[in-house]
């Protein structure tokens, strides 16, 4: 059964419209790989093209030549089990799931001082 997903990024500058990445499966590990693109550069962190770039890469870096199960667009799909934030102007991520409105939400000043072991990295 599928659990879709989207990351949602805002960026730091009013003008940009927020950037919807989509994941069709397994959307209850998209946190942790938010939290594990964020943690791999945080030289980026406050990029906003690359950041995308690095978050969307390390979601599809398994599926590289998929053509299916991942996506990019500028609105929220209307069908989701998860969204997680990555909120650029306030630095914080966050998930929320569609099931129990369960929230977790860090700085990234946490996400980038904290063993990623020691992160709560999954929205189930």
């Amino acid at each position: 059964m599928s659990t879709r997903a989207q990351v949602k990024i805002i960026s730091n500058e009013k003008s940009d419209q927020p950037i919807y990445l989509y994941q069709h499966y397994d959307g209850y590990d998209l946190f942790g790989i938010v939290i594990d693109a964020l943690q791999r550069d945080s030289d980026r962190i406050n990029d906003f093209e690359y950041l995308n770039r690095i978050i969307f890469s390390e979601m599809i870096k398994d599926n590289l030549m998929d053509t299916t199960g991942y996506g990019i667009s500028n609105d929220e799909h209307d069908d989701l089990d998860y969204l997680i934030v990555v909120d650029m102007a306030n630095k914080r991520v966050s998930c929320t799931t569609a099931y129990e409105d369960r929230l977790y939400d860090y700085t990234f000043d946490y996400v980038l001082t904290t063993p990623r072991d020691e992160i709560r990295a999954s929205c189930e």
